[in-house]
């Protein structure tokens, strides 16, 4: 009866390498593989660190060059304040390295409370607004990102200036141009305008 065929001591020592590099070779992937889950949960966690308002408290207080205004963290994160710097104040992005309770905005606050309205309600209050103070309402907006509320000033503005150039017809230029950055004009243009007279 014929015999196998006998493998060479040196293929059956090769074989037993051979053996060994891949249980060496699995034993590496099984530790990168649990190298890198935990590089994941590492990254997840400190994203989650910087996304996460430092403060407890679901209100947040605005220094806007020198004005003090406290809102609701909703009011800068909800559909109005999309695409805008009150969005990222909101979601606590700079929380991370202000070591203040308020939030400094090296901005004029003086009519601040008009954009803070618009982001609540979606109302442009402009019963006490001047052109001047319009106008100036307006670079706010346009600074902050408001693209929704810059076509209302920018008619607003404009009306507020015709309804001006009508009443101070007949005095001297340099008194139209104090009372129209002075005075108050009640003016209805679009929807969501408020303070309105017909």
């Amino acid at each position: 009866m014929q015999q196998p065929p006998t493998v060479p001591f040196a293929h059956q020592e090769l074989g037993v390498k051979i053996d060994k590099a891949a249980s060496l070779l699995k034993e590496i992937h099984a530790g990168l593989k649990a190298e890198h889950e935990q590089i994941k949960f590492f990254q997840e966690s400190y994203w989650k660190v910087l996304a996460t308002p430092k403060k407890a408290s679901d209100r947040v207080k605005l220094n806007v060059g020198g004005h003090i205004y406290e809102t609701d963290r909703t009011h800068l994160t909800g559909p109005r304040s999309e695409q805008t710097l009150f969005y990222a104040i909101g979601q606590g992005w700079f929380d991370q390295w202000n070591e203040e309770e308020d939030t400094f905005i090296d901005r004029d606050g003086t009519h601040f409370e008009v954009l803070l309205e618009w982001l609540k309600s979606g109302k442009l209050n402009s019963s006490n607004l001047s052109p001047h103070d319009t106008q100036s309402l307006l670079r706010e907006a346009q600074y902050y990102g408001m693209s929704d509320l810059q076509p209302h000033l920018e008619n607003l503005l404009h009306l507020k200036r015709e309804r001006a150039a009508h009443c101070f017809i007949g005095l001297p230029a340099n008194k139209a141009q104090y009372y129209e950055r002075r005075s108050p004009f009640e003016l209805k243009v679009k929807d969501g305008v408020d303070g309105a007279d017909q």
